[in-house]
């Protein structure tokens, strides 16, 4: 019995099929574009050694109980859809953060899917069949005990108790650095704006990592976001116009009705919008508008035309954390 056995079977016993083929990591767009520009992806002590960790992804009380031990392992969940996202995917409102932590927000997700089979495979690999923040749980080696996994907790889908639930965090751990290329099968983007986002930074950080990267990176399958949050849905240039349009999923406001103790308060939108040519910045025009968290409506606003200017660029933040890079050729009129 080999590892790709027990992945192949687990691919026909649980649903979505293409779950099991695959080990995730969970990121926002700004560490993303520090992995894939490094080539590897660190474990918590070595990214923040390096100073590569760019937004905190986790909840601040949940890494102060985490032991060493783990947080010098690079980790990957078995599955997407894990509480932990839950809790943290898109732009939360600051007074419904999970446990009141004001650092468990990932408002642009992303997903770095691995070949499962190549990692198991690699000597210092190992697996949990819960996961690993806190004071940790067993870990394991070896393709008998990964058989022995409880993969119909670990992989199931919808509603269930507590005890289920928890399975849904088991995790694979390789030390310190893994070099992604040894496994790396592709990026899912919450949406086309979002994966558009992920493509305009990476491709002003390094052209060559842009051009390495960017077939792989695609809008994610079904069963991968929550959809949570708020989020641009889409950026639209038209007759002058920049518009946004902002998520209406309904699960950013049942998470909103279901943690809020209030109303809650307007929050400040930052829109930076720049002309600039192959040479030089042209202009600078920044907006800042106060919007409803439960009822985020579309937005536009009419641009300026400057001599010389041959690309416009929209950068959309909340608190310095980005929702959107937008890019606007100004020669043929198409969103980049």
């Amino acid at each position: 019995m080999t590892y790709e056995d027990v992945i192949r079977k687990n691919c026909e016993s649980y649903s979505p099929s293409w779950w099991p083929k695959f080990a995730y990591h969970y990121t926002d767009v700004t560490n993303a574009v520090s992995i894939l520009s490094s080539g590897y992806l660190y474990s918590r002590m070595q990214a923040e050694k390096l100073g590569v960790m760019k937004n905190e992804n986790a909840s601040r009380q949940v890494i102060d109980m985490t032991e060493a031990s783990t947080t010098s392992f690079a980790r990957f969940y078995f599955r997407p859809l894990t509480p932990t996202q839950y809790h943290n995917e898109g732009y939360k409102h600051v007074d419904i953060r999970y446990q009141g932590d004001k650092e468990a927000n990932v408002p642009v997700p992303v997903f770095l899917l691995f070949d499962l089979g190549t990692l198991l495979n690699m000597e210092n690999t190992r697996f949990s069949a819960l996961g690993q923040a806190g004071h940790g749980n067993p870990t394991y080696q070896g393709v008998e005990a990964f058989a022995r996994l409880p993969f119909d907790k670990i992989y199931s889908d919808g509603y269930c108790d507590q005890d289920t639930l928890q399975y849904r965090h088991a995790e694979i751990l390789y030390p310190e650095g893994f070099r992604i290329d040894q496994a790396l099968k592709g990026v899912f983007c919450r949406n086309t704006c979002e994966r558009s986002t992920l493509l305009n930074i990476l491709k002003e950080r390094s052209w060559d990592t842009f051009s390495r990267y960017k077939d792989r990176i695609r809008v994610a399958r079904d069963k991968t976001y929550y959809r949570n949050g708020l989020f641009v849905e889409s950026a639209l240039f038209h007759d002058g116009i920049f518009s946004f349009a902002f998520s209406e999923a309904p699960a950013k406001n049942a998470y909103a009705r279901k943690y809020a103790k209030g109303i809650l308060s307007p929050i400040t939108m930052c829109f930076l919008f720049t002309w600039s040519n192959s040479e030089r910045i042209i202009a600078e025009r920044m907006i800042e508008i106060e919007i409803d968290y439960i009822k985020s409506r579309q937005l536009g606003f009419r641009m300026q035309a400057f001599d010389g200017a041959t690309l416009l660029k929209s950068t959309v933040t909340i608190d310095h954390q980005i929702l959107c890079v937008a890019e606007q050729s100004l020669l043929n009129g198409e969103i980049i």
